[in-house]
């Protein structure tokens, strides 16, 4: 499935799906505060917790759900992440982690939906596919990537989530680095 909802067309072998994510930062968003509840840092195996995590812009709230993580920069748990998963709610914690629970690296990170690619296995992209902004997918292509855990949502088997780390202004999220592309290439064959 695409971000979207929509299915994605089945790639031809050899091809991948991209989808790139980040981290979004509290200070770039604006929107009326809502009010969020969920597990405090720290908080041993809790789920959809009712702890009050404090306000934060509605926009800023919208992309932490829909990157998974954003980092907070006022208030109580101001250098903290806010963090999103849609089984166990909001929760606040030290850092914007993977899937496996190991620290996000800006274009190193990625997840991969085919569960046959081990951990740590090293690729590179080598083409973006359609569509991609030629001056993002240079970014993309220069990396050095690893596979660090699976994709961050369910997937067909030939996607791969590539981190580029934390928003670095206003926009960021509709920037040429954000894609969504189809039959891209990589190493990983």
């Amino acid at each position: 499935m695409n971000p979207t909802g929509a299915a994605s067309p089945t790639p031809a072998p050899g091809v991948w799906t991209l989808t790139v994510y980040y981290t979004a930062v509290e200070s770039f968003h604006t929107g009326p505060a809502q009010t969020v509840t969920g597990c405090r840092p720290g908080a041993d195996e809790c789920s959809n917790g009712t702890d009050a995590l404090g306000s934060y812009p509605a926009d800023f709230l919208d992309a932490v759900r829909s990157q998974g993580a954003g980092r907070i920069t006022a208030g109580k748990y101001a250098g903290k992440y806010l963090i999103w998963d849609a089984d166990s709610g909001y929760a606040v914690d030290t850092a914007a982690l993977d899937p496996s629970d190991g620290p996000l690296r800006p274009f190193v990170s990625a997840g991969s939906g085919d569960p046959s690619i081990a951990a740590g296995t090293a690729f590179s992209v080598l083409d973006c596919g359609v569509p991609a902004d030629a001056g993002g997918c240079a970014r993309l292509r220069a990396a050095n990537w690893a596979v660090t855990s699976a994709t961050r949502r369910p997937t067909d088997a030939h996607t791969i989530e590539l981190y580029v780390g934390e928003e670095d202004g206003p926009g960021f999220g509709t920037g040429a680095l954000i894609i969504h592309s189809h039959n891209a290439r990589t190493t990983l064959g």
